[in-house]
């Protein structure tokens, strides 16, 4: 990612898997990941 502000500063990418999860852990932060 390349900031549009013309500044040329870059962000790493990060893992489509990684942030889907941490988005889910925002709205669901009581989901257990394995209850048996």
């Amino acid at each position: 990612m390349v900031s549009l502000d013309g500044s040329g500063e870059t962000l790493k990418q990060v893992s489509s898997r990684d942030s889907y999860w941490f988005g889910w852990y925002a709205f669901y932060p009581h989901t257990d990941i394995f209850s048996p």
